[in-house]
């Protein structure tokens, strides 16, 4: 490399890295005012839990409470989305990987996801054929994959329909399937669904389903970061299903804190779930009930 050369890539990592403090920066700003309405939504609906208004008013404050609580979500993921690609592309993501059970860890998002479907319409199973498997993997990043890709299999999968989650060990692998039996996924857009700004949208609900086209696009830079592949099959009316592999390794202990929740339920992963399913009304309509149940 000639010195020429040295000073454009200098400019180009120097660029890229105030692109990322940039796009850094200005996400926070915008999701300190997001997190101020969400956390009021919250004290209203305290305060009308508490009230003595008739119940159809009460109702009704619920319902638009619930308008501003989803769409609150919709921009904190889509914050989220464009961060984590930005953040992935200029090299600034990173994986805390920990020594936990992966197949606690899945069984406990779709537990925990049940709880809040209820009357979706939609079943949520999940097996394995391992107790147990303690290997290394960034939880959050895990979290993060399993449930975009439950929200896909949710929006795509009509009332009465099923989705099955299934772990099972291959050689030195663990495989993670997520298929469900909905519209299914045209064989002409098989070969770019992971690529970035792809999408498709569908009515779902009388509700026009589209995004920005980089959830599975983040799904399968995070399944690499863990040196992973991610693979889909899919027949038009019959359903999808994506199969993710992972290699089984372990870290010394000294190098991470072993310490991943076992109840996996909590205010943390509620919001996240809430972030993450944003797009399917019937589910954000439950978790207000279930605050203000809480």
């Amino acid at each position: 490399m000639n010195s020429s050369e040295e000073i454009l890539y200098k400019r180009i990592v120097e660029e890229n890295q105030n692109i990322l403090n940039f796009v850094v920066n200005i996400s926070h700003d915008l999701r300190t005012p997001i997190s101020v309405i969400l956390n009021t939504i919250k004290v209203l609906i305290m305060h009308l839990n508490t009230s003595n208004l008739p119940d159809n008013i009460i109702s009704s404050q619920l319902k638009y409470l619930n308008i501003i609580q989803q769409n609150s979500y919709r921009m904190l993921r889509l914050f989220n989305s464009i961060l984590d690609v930005v953040k992935i592309e200029s090299g600034g993501e990173a994986l805390n990987l920990q020594n936990n059970d992966i197949v606690n860890v899945i069984r406990n998002i779709c537990s925990s996801v049940n709880q809040l479907e209820n009357n979706c319409g939609v079943s949520l199973s999940f097996s394995s054929t391992l107790d147990s498997k303690i290997m290394a993997f960034d939880p959050d990043k895990i979290e993060r994959i399993i449930l975009n890709l439950l929200t896909n299999a949710y929006k795509f999968t009509d009332q009465g329909g099923e989705i099955i989650v299934t772990l099972k060990q291959e050689a030195n692998n663990v495989k993670i399937s997520v298929k469900d039996t909905g519209t299914g996924i045209p064989q002409n857009q098989l070969n770019c669904i992971f690529e970035k700004f792809q999408n498709c949208g569908k009515i779902y609900d009388n509700v026009y389903c589209k995004g920005i086209g980089v959830g599975l696009y983040v799904v399968k830079l995070f399944v690499e970061l863990h040196n992973g592949h991610i693979d889909v099959k899919s027949e038009e009316g019959k359903g999808t299903e994506f199969i993710i592999t992972l290699p089984i390794t372990l870290i010394k202990e000294n190098e991470t804190d072993s310490c991943f929740i076992n109840d996996i339920f909590n205010n943390k992963f509620i919001e996240t779930i809430n972030i993450e399913f944003a797009d399917i009304y019937k589910i954000n309509q439950i978790s207000i009930h279930n605050q203000t149940a809480g």
